[in-house]
């Protein structure tokens, strides 16, 4: 068995020293040297020593911002902090680094003189080979799970900041299967593009300019209309419909996202009742998919207890995908909350997502929702169908209806159905379809007295 030198570390500390650039000690009589930690001011001066001398002598310069997992002990400001450790991993590797700074949970350093685009790729792979080696801290190895972005001196980073720029879009594409990234012209282009983009949804989001999408989710013993989930659907002018996983992500950093919802549950409930004046439904539940964040904005709560009071048919139901029993501990407070006033409440992404079994009997879900990923294989993996049926059947004991996402055959309805599985929904049954576009598919089959589950 091979084994692998472990350094010792101490608990990181010394913050304030490190960022003026001083000795980790105060009691240790040292001078800054060229690979001791630096301000960001120092390092920026030393990097534009570099890049001058660098053009002095047509020879290149490389930046690389290395991402590392936060080094445990020290004070709780501290933590996350660069240890002296990872200045011994780069200087025994013989990266060339000769200037680092310290940033929380991250380090950028550079290698001046480099003579063309390939040592700078061999820079970036021994750099995240070297980060590799575990530390030890208070006793315990410590993994750094290295990302590095990096940049080289050239015409699309020709100055310090840009530089560094080039780093940060290098190392936001940078990832465990590839976690040394380097600059590429098109991760500007793309950034500008992204840019551009959230501009556009603010203003979207501000201007009530969204739209919602609704896909329903049917009885499998009967074919009935049980719920509509309700989605947020954004079309920019002239490029159509904008892939909803990338305009929420964007909403939630532009902090729009609770803005968002409210107008998704404003327009989705009005649109419900006005089905359920119609006849087109029975009672329904109208269910929205919740991030941790939306359930701890300070004007959630009381937007859900609101809509649940505004229609007799429109049951409000709320969506939250599982998660560790330590995360966001103020939820399950929320969720009761809004349980006592009559709304539903579901765990998602049932089967996949973190699973605290102790969550099904302390917090009031009555339902669970299967995750299409199992759905998809239970015609053709036993493993799958076993899976998907004692999920089941621990939801049933535990008094929890269940709903199947993802339906895309009629052989997995059926299946679903002999399993017990409560509700389904997916294309077999119907696509999220805007109001007018699922408004005359109520319609339709309401006149034949057909139900979805005869698609097909």
């Amino acid at each position: 068995m091979t084994t692998h030198h472990v350094d010792p570390i101490r608990p990181s500390g010394g913050l304030r020293r490190l960022r003026a650039g001083l000795p980790i000690s105060a009691g240790e009589q040292q001078t800054v040297g060229p690979t001791d930690p630096q301000s960001r001011d120092q390092f920026v001066g030393a990097l534009n020593d570099a890049i001058l001398s660098a053009l002095n002598e047509e020879r290149t310069v490389l930046v690389m911002r290395i991402a590392i997992r936060p080094v445990p002990g020290g004070d709780a400001d501290d933590r996350g902090k660069l240890d002296p450790g990872v200045k011994q991993r780069l200087t025994k590797a013989d990266t060339g680094v000769v200037a680092f700074a310290v940033a929380p949970d991250e380090v950028i350093a550079f290698v001046p003189e480099l003579r063309r685009r390939s040592d700078g790729e061999e820079t970036v792979n021994l750099t995240v080979e070297a980060l590799k080696e575990p530390l030890v801290c208070e006793g315990l190895p410590h993994y750094l799970s290295p990302r590095v972005g990096a940049a080289l001196l050239d015409r699309e980073n020709p100055s310090a900041e840009m530089l560094l720029e080039g780093t940060r879009l290098a190392l936001a594409e940078a990832d465990r299967s590839n976690p040394g990234m380097m600059f590429h012209p098109y991760q500007r282009v793309r950034h500008e593009r992204h840019s551009e983009m959230e501009t556009e949804l603010r203003a979207a989001v501000l201007e009530n300019e969204t739209s919602v999408a609704f896909q329903p989710s049917v009885q499998l013993a009967t074919g009935e209309i049980t719920g509509m989930e309700a989605f947020a659907r954004w079309f920019r002018e002239g490029k159509g419909q904008v892939p909803t996983i990338d305009f929420i992500r964007s909403a939630e950093e532009l902090g729009v996202m609770h803005q968002l919802g409210r107008q998704v549950l404003e327009k989705a409930l009005f649109q419900t009742a006005d089905w359920a004046d119609s006849g087109l439904v029975d009672e329904v539940t109208l269910w929205l998919n919740v991030s941790p964040s939306e359930i701890l904005h300070p004007e959630f709560s009381k937007m859900v207890k609101d809509a649940i009071a505004v229609h007799e048919k429109v049951k409000i139901g709320i969506e939250l995908s599982p998660m560790p029993p330590n995360d966001e501990r103020h939820i399950p407070t929320v969720i009761r909350s809004l349980v006592a006033r009559g709304a539903r409440a579901s765990i998602g992404d049932f089967g996949i997502g973190y699973i605290d079994l102790s969550m099904l009997h302390q917090l009031p879900f009555d339902s669970v929702t299967l995750d299409r990923s199992l759905i998809r294989q239970i015609a053709s993996n036993d493993q799958a169908a076993d899976l998907v049926q004692i999920l089941i059947d621990l939801a049933s004991r535990l008094g929890m209806s269940t709903n199947a996402s993802g339906i895309e055959t009629k052989q997995q309805a059926e299946m679903l159905a002999e399993m017990g599985c409560t509700n389904g929904q997916g294309y077999f049954l119907a696509r999220p379809l805007l109001a007018d576009e699922m408004t005359d598919l109520l319609t339709e089959h309401k006149s034949t007295g057909a139900s979805l589950l005869s698609n097909n």
